[in-house]
């Protein structure tokens, strides 16, 4: 019986990850979509939707549902550039942590490292384990030549990370 309940969760688990794996591979390419042609956010947002109403609770697919609203509201306006893109995005939805991170590179790659910097803050304020904040926030102190800070940031990140990867070790002990 024990069998049978674990052997469901299994089928249930590889069903859902398989639908994730669908949804990815044509969100990757509505994303990709910069001709304008809204249709394929509108497929992939209904997409979306129907495995929220199997999954209700799913944090992970209620976050994508948000990123890819914001890139189709980005795209249905043409007249925004990119900076303004994602100001919008951030008008919507104030707490999507890709928005100010895309900025934040956005603005990396145009030498504005002092909005840079604030962006990366803001977005690790939001979501504090995400490493490609961190990594952005060391590289922009650096291009300040704030060394001290950039120091502190990258010894941060370190015991951040080995905390994190020593807490998953310990994890997967306590399974076996």
């Amino acid at each position: 019986m024990e069998n049978e309940h674990n052997s469901d969760d299994s089928k249930k688990l590889d069903s859902f990850m398989s639908i994730v794996s669908d949804f990815f591979d044509s969100l990757a390419t509505c994303i990709e979509n910069k001709d304008g042609n809204l249709e394929g956010y509108s497929k992939e947002i209904q997409k979306i939707d129907a495995l929220l109403a199997r999954y209700p609770q799913s944090s992970f697919l209620e976050s994508w549902r948000r990123v890819l609203e914001s890139y189709k509201f980005c795209y249905e306006d043409s007249s925004l550039d990119i900076p303004n893109c994602y100001i919008s995005i951030l008008e919507k939805d104030p707490f999507c942590v890709n928005a100010y991170e895309e900025l934040a590179v956005y603005y990396y790659i145009n030498d504005n490292y002092p909005l840079a910097e604030k962006l990366f803050r803001t977005a690790l304020q939001l979501e504090p384990f995400r490493e490609s904040l961190h990594v952005g926030l060391c590289r922009v102190l650096l291009e300040q030549g704030l060394k001290e800070q950039f120091a502190e940031e990258q010894h941060y990140s370190i015991e951040l990370f080995t905390e994190v990867i020593d807490n998953l070790h310990d994890l997967e002990n306590e399974e076996e």
